[in-house]
């Protein structure tokens, strides 16, 4: 869903747009490269991965689906220090593996 984003500068007054997640299933971490992404990235990735667990976790409890429920938080757990700080990596290129990942069926 494109959203109107919160950013520090206004070009001429002008707003900005940012997109915000329709679906939240978590990322298969063995399908990314950890080792290529920055502090920024991870952080990215740990903040999605905390919204997947607010807002699913609580109604995989209330559906007493509780084998669900704990792979969900093994899933997204928080991934801790970035391995390297490059800007040769980006949010596309996680973009791009998860697209990948997506494709080949690793979520189904």
């Amino acid at each position: 869903m494109v959203k109107q984003a919160d950013t520090k500068y206004h070009f001429q007054g002008r707003n900005y747009l940012t997109f915000e997640p329709i679906t939240l299933v978590p990322f298969q971490e063995k399908m990314m490269k950890l080792d290529m992404m920055n502090d920024k990235q991870l952080t990215w990735l740990n903040n999605y991965n905390t919204l997947v667990r607010e807002k699913i976790g609580p109604e995989l409890q209330r559906q007493g689906k509780n084998d669900v429920y704990d792979w969900l938080m093994k899933n997204t757990k928080p991934i801790q220090g970035a391995r390297t700080n490059s800007g040769a990596s980006s949010i596309s290129s996680v973009c791009f593996i998860i697209i990948i990942a997506v494709v080949c069926g690793v979520f189904s």
